[in-house]
């Protein structure tokens, strides 16, 4: 049953989590450096006002900053929606 929560899967003694998309396996929060999921990498990103690089990729678009800190991550959805809008009105 998947209601929403963390699908990990034992490879020795790291975890996998199949819908992380971060490619920067060599932060030590990555999942698969450990044990424990998403969660060092969450509370990393709380600790340090930024947002997980899922949530950029999930958001789709090119990240319009060098950061990926809160005001980064507002930064892309303004961007995306401003795009979406000119595709909207040139149709």
């Amino acid at each position: 049953m998947n209601n929403g929560e963390e699908r990990l899967t034992a490879q020795g003694d790291r975890l996998t989590v199949p819908f992380c998309t971060c490619t920067d396996t060599a932060c030590p929060c990555h999942p698969t450096n450990h044990d424990k999921g998403c969660t060092p990498c969450i509370a990393k990103n709380l600790r340090e006002r930024e947002i997980p690089t899922c949530f950029f990729k999930a958001a789709g678009g090119r990240k319009p900053t060098e950061g990926w800190h809160f005001d980064d991550f507002a930064a892309l959805i303004v961007s995306n929606y401003k795009a979406n809008e000119n595709l909207s009105v040139q149709d």
